[in-house]
């Protein structure tokens, strides 16, 4: 299963190359760590003259020395090599979602922030009407001018927010353009529904780089104890060696070679690495205490967020009932059009409650789909 790599289209065709290229050394890497343990054949070429006895001599010799067994250690070894490759590519899937949440992310906050302009430009209409209403009753000898002056200080703030998200905006844009080709106006975020606890840990990314991590540190630690114990070689030599007398001389050698290294630090050693493969598997079990904590709190993030959503619906609700009501009274005469302009503004004002609402739960679900292989 895959998570977020179905909207690699979010990211710039530069970044979508480097990750690429971060794969393809991962398994270069791993594939050298897999055959290290074939030692090379050596091939060697000598020419020498001796002006004292006046000869020439040419040597060609080919020599190999590979171990055949290490009580597991080139099983370990290759099991290592395999695990590294598995935590590298899994550190390059972590990045790839990274950037692609990154920028889904900014996508989300640009579409809130465009209803919270609209919003605000609203709330700025509603002042004008309340400046226009303060005015006619001042002048009336209805109020004082502290009344007057409330409205207007209320506008002017209202007006410098307004400001401020219209300057956000456009650093949301920016961002969003430095790891993306699209135009971030025409962009679809994708719709996200809520993954279950089961889901979020047996698919976990993270938790399965700290898990090939500690697999890793599990054959280093098993390969560390085989270096110091013996060691079997296969050992091969073919020597060429031509005079100027055109004398040739060939040998050849061959056999088995046992050797074991006895030094000081050998318990040392091993035991760091098999202290350091403990503590990976302590790190794994705290993994995934954390993960269950980090969805626990996101769910109760995403309650509170869904008790904001149904009040914007029931207050969307009262001020549905109160236009009607409104608007029965213009027609009457009992209120005036401002009255009516500022319920249809203070209404659409709930709307976009709700909007940003669901919009703020989407951020929410997105930290979950981030670290998990699901789609959806």
């Amino acid at each position: 299963m895959i998570s977020l790599f179905a909207h690699e289209e979010f990211l710039s065709k530069e970044k979508l190359q480097i990750l690429m290229l971060q794969e393809q050394k991962a398994k270069y890497d791993a594939n050298f760590l897999k055959k290290n343990w074939i030692h090379p054949i050596i091939i060697s070429y000598e020419k020498k003259h001796n002006d004292t006895l006046n000869t020439k001599t040419r040597t060609k010799i080919v020599s190999i020395d590979q171990p055949i067994f290490q009580f597991g250690g080139i099983l370990y070894a290759i099991k290592y090599a395999d695990s590294v490759k598995e935590n590298s590519l899994a550190q390059v899937k972590i990045r790839k979602r990274e950037l692609i949440a990154q920028a889904i992310e900014l996508l989300f906050e640009y579409q809130k922030t465009k209803k919270l302009i609209q919003k605000q430009k609203l709330l700025l209409e509603n002042n004008y009407i309340e400046i226009q209403r303060k005015q006619e009753q001042y002048l009336s000898g209805l109020i004082d001018s502290s009344d007057l002056d409330r409205a207007l200080l209320e506008k002017n703030q209202n007006s410098i927010t307004l400001v401020n998200l219209e300057q956000s905006l456009m650093q949301i844009k920016n961002n969003f353009e430095k790891i993306s080709d699209l135009s971030i106006e025409s962009a679809v975020a994708p719709k996200l529904v809520m993954i279950n606890q089961e889901e979020y840990r047996e698919n976990n990314i993270e938790l399965f780089a700290v898990q090939s991590a500690m697999m890793s540190q599990k054959y280093q630690s098993k390969i560390t104890l085989t270096k110091y114990l013996p060691e079997v070689s296969v050992v091969a030599r073919y020597s060429d060696i031509n005079t100027r007398l055109k004398e040739v001389r060939t040998q050849s050698e061959y056999g088995i070679k046992i050797s074991m290294p006895l030094s000081l630090n050998s318990y040392d050693d091993f035991q760091s690495q098999r202290v350091e493969y403990l503590k990976r598997a302590v790190e794994l079990t705290d993994q995934k205490r954390l993960l269950d904590k980090e969805y626990e709190n996101i769910v109760k993030q995403i309650e509170f967020v869904d008790k904001k959503i149904a009040l914007s619906l029931e207050d969307e609700a009262m001020y549905e009932n109160l236009l009607l009501q409104t608007r029965d009274q213009v027609f009457v005469g009992t209120q005036t059009k401002y009255d009516l302009q500022t319920m249809q503004n203070s209404l659409r004002i709930k709307q976009l409650d709700k909007e940003i609402y669901e919009i703020d739960k989407n951020i929410l679900l997105l930290q979950l789909y981030i670290k998990t292989y699901i789609s959806r």
